[in-house]
């Protein structure tokens, strides 16, 4: 199976000179991922998991959970695990979009009028991505891509700042900016 820009070798890139190693482990029948699923949650040599195309049981992520091993799926999905979506024929920029109701079951109203709750620069489209908006208003997100100095992007890969937004009604603020990765 071929992902566009995912592969062993861009994973490969982005581990060099880390700390961390890449183990490959190929495996094509539900037999092989069993044994493997068993092997990774019974070891102390992984620290983490991304799997592609086979999910684990329901038995597999409780015992990778138990295991306190960090998972997220690729190119297939269980309930109570992470996923990551490859769909090559979408494009577009990252963005918080919100609605708002009466309850869960109402007719929602967009927020701010258009949805769009935060977006990155016009200059700056991919700064940022995978936000994650808290209860208490303070969104976390990734750096993706910054500006460089010769009119480039360079790869960011780290937690942005921590953006606080206040909410009044259907329409929402961006009030201030704290630290990189400020979680109280």
């Amino acid at each position: 199976m071929s992902l566009p820009g995912v592969g062993v070798g861009t994973v490969s890139r982005v581990l060099n000179g880390s700390d961390h190693d890449l183990t490959l482990l190929d495996v094509a029948t539900p037999d092989q991922r069993d044994r493997q699923y068993r092997a990774v949650a019974a070891g102390d040599r992984f620290d983490g998991l991304l799997t592609i195309s086979l999910a684990p049981t329901d038995d597999e992520v409780k015992e990778l959970t138990r295991a306190g091993l960090p998972t997220a799926l690729l190119d297939c999905e269980h309930p109570d695990l992470p996923r990551v979506v490859i769909d090559p024929g979408l494009s577009g920029w990252d963005g918080v979009h919100g609605f708002v109701g009466p309850s869960l079951r109402s007719d929602y109203q967009p927020l701010n009028g258009s949805a769009l709750v935060l977006g990155n620069p016009e200059d700056a489209p991919t700064q940022q991505y995978s936000h994650d908006v808290m209860p208490n208003g303070l969104v976390e997100s990734f750096i993706d891509t910054v500006p460089a100095g010769d009119g480039g992007t360079r790869f960011g890969g780290t937690l942005a700042r921590t953006l606080v937004l206040s909410p009044r009604g259907n329409r929402t603020r961006h009030t201030n900016q704290l630290d990189y990765g400020f979680i109280p």
